[in-house]
């Protein structure tokens, strides 16, 4: 019964890496996304490292964002495995560090920052870098992406699995 207080973190630690993969296995699990549905479709995905499907590249506090999220995600595994309490509480609240930090990427990019005070200007209003969606010769959307949810689920598993690592029955 032991091992299976481990098993809940360990999932969570899994899941997270898993959804730092599968963006490049698979660019739509990307952890932001912008949509242009008008005269044809056009869809643009950001990994946690900050590169799009073009690889250009955002900035460093992305790369810095996603191997945060990364090597903890590791490290809540091996955390786990050891039966380590602390270390895996450590590593799953580093998880959250780095989706934050993602985050925190998105909104101090002067690139979108720009784009988004050009709106405020052109079509008044408030606009937020996490989601949002206007009306210009057609219709953009963004949002943060599919794979940015799977990994904070992934970080909530591995922090709630973590407080039963090195439970006793």
């Amino acid at each position: 019964m032991r091992n299976l207080t481990k098993i809940l973190a360990i999932i969570g630690g899994i899941i997270g890496i898993i959804a730092a993969i599968l963006t490049f296995i698979e660019p739509s699990l990307g952890w932001w996304e912008v949509t242009y549905i008008g005269i044809g479709t056009n869809e643009a995905y950001l990994n946690p490292y900050g590169y799009n499907v073009n690889g250009d590249f955002a900035g460093e506090l992305f790369l810095i964002g996603g191997l945060l999220f990364v090597a903890s995600s590791v490290l809540v595994i091996l955390a786990a495995a050891k039966g380590s309490k602390a270390g895996s509480l450590l590593c799953a609240f580093l998880m959250i560090v780095g989706l934050a930090l993602f985050c925190y990427a998105l909104y101090v990019e002067e690139h979108f920052e720009s784009i988004l005070a050009g709106l405020e200007f052109l079509f008044g209003g408030d606009y937020n870098i996490f989601f949002g969606t206007f009306d210009f010769f057609g219709t953009w959307t963004w949002r943060l992406g599919n794979g940015f949810f799977i990994a904070c689920a992934g970080a909530a598993i591995a922090l709630v699995g973590s407080f039963f690592v090195g439970r006793k029955k």
